[in-house]
């Protein structure tokens, strides 16, 4: 990525935003001290080349990036370098190319700084997290956790998780999301995209009644199936039971499925 100095002086002058995606080292060495630091407010990096570019980077370089996207993070102790060069990070978004376990991602929210109000994982899928729920559950207690909003996007639905489910519950998948997101006692809205896969295998009404009884904040869920292969409409019922059990608990709550 590269930008000439006239460039630069156009961005700023009219006070663009910048959107930085994986910065070479060459860019880190000659450009970025040549951007004013307000007009940087996303940066996407490679989780391996994550710790080199910091250390190009000033302590202040990145403080008024707002959003921030790591792919393939793995280290959580390199939240600590999160918190360091991103005071006012808002919105982190972790993409991974494989399976991901929640027991790993409960280690970054122990850690997760109390500005981050946003987080998105993208992964091919997740695995079942019930061999030890109760190690599941006692593993975040970090009392700054505000995050407001999460954004699961599966690539694909596991086919082998139900079969792997320590604990065999048919639900595996939904059980293993919902387990995760009452964790986030202070969430207030859900989106869940899965990319393929059964409409059907995200709904029952016991699981989301748990969810909204604990996170007494939330007002909003949406699952999105971008290639749904259910037949015809016969998860309509299930939807509206789920809609009406809901609205019990708390009126106001939204319940929303869409299928493209």
């Amino acid at each position: 990525m590269a930008f000439s100095v006239d460039i630069l002086s156009l961005l700023s002058e009219y006070k663009v935003q910048l959107h930085i995606v994986e910065p070479s080292d060459e860019f880190m060495n000659t450009m970025i001290l040549q951007i004013h630091q307000e007009r940087i407010n996303y940066l996407r990096l490679k989780a391996d080349h994550f710790q080199q570019t910091m250390q190009l980077a000033t302590l202040d370089t990145f403080n008024n990036v707002k959003s921030l996207t790591i792919d393939n993070f793995q280290k959580p102790i390199q939240i600590y370098n999160i918190k360091t060069y991103f005071p006012n990070l808002i919105y982190l978004s972790l993409h991974y190319n494989e399976e991901t376990y929640f027991h790993s991602t409960c280690k970054i929210l122990n850690l997760i700084p109390a500005s981050i109000k946003q987080l998105k994982l993208h992964c091919i899928s997740i695995h079942c997290s019930h061999c030890r729920p109760d190690l599941f559950f006692t593993t975040v207690n970090n009392p700054n956790i505000n995050i407001e909003s999460l954004v699961l996007y599966m690539d694909r639905t596991s086919k082998s998780i139900i079969s792997r489910c320590a604990q065999f519950y048919n639900k595996c998948l939904l059980k293993t999301i919902t387990d995760f997101i009452r964790i986030i006692s202070r969430i207030q809205y859900v989106r869940i995209i899965i990319n393929e896969g059964k409409v059907d295998t995200l709904l029952d009404v016991d699981e989301w009644l748990k969810v909204v009884n604990e996170c007494r904040q939330l007002n909003k869920i949406s699952i999105k199936v971008l290639k749904n292969i259910s037949q015809g409409t016969q998860y309509v019922s299930k939807i509206q039971e789920i809609q009406d059990g809901l609205h019990n608990i708390r009126e106001s709550i939204t319940f929303q499925v869409t299928v493209r």
